[in-house]
């Protein structure tokens, strides 16, 4: 407590050092400090109602520095004595600094000390001269480290002096890497191409080649390839949720309605010779109708099988921590296997149409054409298979982007280029009369 003296008058005071100490530290009551400045005048008013509530039992104010609580011998404030504490005046800030960092820090078993000189050249009673060290005068700090390793997140590493822990890189297939470059670039090449052949098929519509393969076939064929070409987009880029729902069923839809089409076409060259013949009943099923209307179903059975498995398996993004870096997957299950088989089923029964059609007259039947088509995108698909189990991350992603560009880029080539050059060739090679005669020359349709 702060010492009190008498003076000749028998009135009680206070020395002139306690003043100064009692400016800086009057208002530490309780538990809870609070350090404020004081002037002379409000200090000695303080001290003078200190003096009034110690009579009737209320706390007066303090600044203790002594040290008898923890051992050590108790510091003095005069300067002639052997223990005279320098640091009197602040002791109660240090000693509360010195609490709380105590209850923040624990040193651990190893740990070392290390002595530093920080450069001052002002006026205080501690600052010491080391010819030794760079600064030379200044004020000597000693710093505590201690050897303590902690584990990194799982989205943390080391950094390369393993002193902290620095966020982990996430990685997807985006369209800042070369892979996804080059992928974009070829899915706009052939996007851009088959806009082209449809605007080649829309300007010739009248000729008798565009009309003889059901145009209307032809248009939702070459609309339908060209959204192939932009189903890339959907799997390129950061993954989230919205699109993890939506590029596998977008991918299954449109690449359904190709695979229909080729089959409503090849089916439209079976039926147009069959009621060639004398005395068939099938010229009914001739038209536009039945090729849309199966083209209609093929699709229903497909979005009814993507939204069964969105409603009760749906994807969702999977995030990656176990390696160097952070992976952004979707974790769509077996949807991938899913609709590969579903598009695989249509693409065999086209290709066994396409065979059933390929004794007909090379003037008037695409099926070798349909064919070959087919053949490629099932050997694309099925080399797809095992390369998409043998490859992780990023990779898969693109795995499956490239079998989408190569199978459309096929039907685009097999199909529509030969259309293309017989068209700029000699437009007017088919004609319906010499189709009509081609047909009833026939032996086999005869």
């Amino acid at each position: 407590m702060l010492q009190k003296t008498e003076d000749r008058h028998g009135s009680q005071k206070r020395s002139r050092d306690d003043i100064g100490e009692v400016a800086l530290c009057v208002g530490a009551t309780g538990r809870k400090m609070a350090v404020r400045m004081y002037s002379a005048e409000e200090a000695y008013a303080m001290l003078a109602s200190d003096t009034e509530s110690a009579s009737e039992g209320e706390p007066e104010f303090f600044c203790d520095s002594s040290s008898s609580d923890s051992g050590e011998p108790p510091r003095s404030r005069r300067r002639d004595d052997p223990n005279y504490d320098r640091l009197f005046k602040i002791r109660p800030v240090l000693t509360f600094l010195e609490e709380k960092f105590s209850a923040v820090y624990t040193p651990q078993r190893e740990i070392s000390v290390d002595e530093s000189l920080m450069s001052f050249k002002g006026r205080v009673k501690f600052r010491q001269y080391l010819p030794n060290k760079r600064a030379r005068y200044g004020i000597k700090l000693y710093k505590l480290y201690s050897r303590i390793c902690w584990k990194c997140s799982t989205s943390e590493n080391s950094n390369l002096l393993r002193t902290d822990c620095v966020p982990k890189e996430v990685t997807f297939l985006s369209y800042g890497d070369d892979l996804g470059l080059i992928l974009t670039s070829f899915s706009f090449l052939f996007f851009i191409m088959t806009s082209v052949v449809l605007g080649i098929f829309w300007k010739y519509r009248e000729t008798p080649i565009i009309k003889a393969n059901n145009r209307h076939l032809s248009y939702i064929l070459l609309v339908s390839i060209a959204l192939c070409f932009m189903c890339p987009m959907l799997f390129i880029g950061r993954p989230s949720r919205v699109l993890c729902l939506l590029r596998q069923a977008a991918f299954g839809v449109v690449f359904t309605v190709s695979i229909s089409s080729i089959l409503a076409k090849t089916l439209t060259v079976i039926i147009a010779f069959k009621a060639t013949q004398p005395g068939g009943k099938i010229k009914r099923f001739l038209g536009t109708r039945l090729s849309i209307t199966l083209v209609f179903f093929c699709s229903m059975g497909k979005i009814l099988l993507s939204v069964t498995w969105i409603v009760f398996y749906p994807p969702y993004l999977d995030i990656d921590t176990d390696m160097d870096t952070i992976l952004l997957l979707c974790n769509e299950g077996s949807s991938t296997f899913l609709e590969i088989g579903y598009i695989g089923m249509l693409a065999l029964i086209c290709l066994w149409a396409a065979y059933v059609a390929k004794d007909f007259p090379d003037q008037f039947n695409e099926a070798k054409n349909i064919s070959f088509s087919i053949v490629v995108f099932s050997s694309v698909w099925l080399a797809f298979v095992p390369t998409y189990l043998s490859v992780k991350g990023k990779n898969m992603v693109a795995v499956e982007v490239f079998a989408i560009v190569t199978s459309s880029a096929g039907l685009l080539t097999f199909i529509f280029f030969p259309k293309c050059y017989v068209i700029f060739k000699n437009p007017e090679h088919y004609r319906r009369r010499k189709l009509s005669d081609t047909l009833f020359r026939n032996k086999n349709f005869s």
